[in-house]
């Protein structure tokens, strides 16, 4: 069934990381947030992170990866897949490339990680609300 479900999340491998995140968060024209879900399970890329990347209040503003496996050098702490890692756009406040973690989410809770989103972008809650 999650299989069936459409996303526009865009598995990738880790080796190209780096460049996409350059290029989605540094863009001159339409720089965005990248979320990336880490994973190593029979279940794949959850349907919370494959319903955030479909959320219209998201599209605008947010990329949204999936990596499967991960390295140690990824996640840098043992047991804690899955997982999701974001990277910050280019603005005045933050360069392009910073992270923010999200360690230790066994479970990827739509609604959560959605507010969560929703928090940390100057502005977005005012244009849904």
């Amino acid at each position: 069934m999650l299989d069936n479900y459409e996303s526009d999340v865009k598995q990738i491998s880790e080796a190209v990381f780096q460049t996409m995140v350059m290029q989605i968060t540094d863009n001159e024209l339409n720089p965005k947030y990248v979320v990336c879900y880490l994973f190593d399970d029979d279940i794949g890329i959850s349907l919370a992170i494959k319903a955030l990347s479909m959320d219209l209040h998201l599209k605008e503003d947010f990329e949204f990866l999936a990596i499967e496996k991960p390295t140690f050098n990824m996640i840098k702490i043992e047991d804690t897949l899955p997982t999701v890692i974001g990277v910050m756009r280019k603005t005045d406040k933050y360069p392009a490339g910073s992270v923010f973690r999200f360690d230790g989410m066994k479970t990827v809770e739509f609604t959560s990680l959605k507010k969560t989103l929703i928090d940390m972008l100057p502005g977005l809650k005012d244009r849904i609300t």
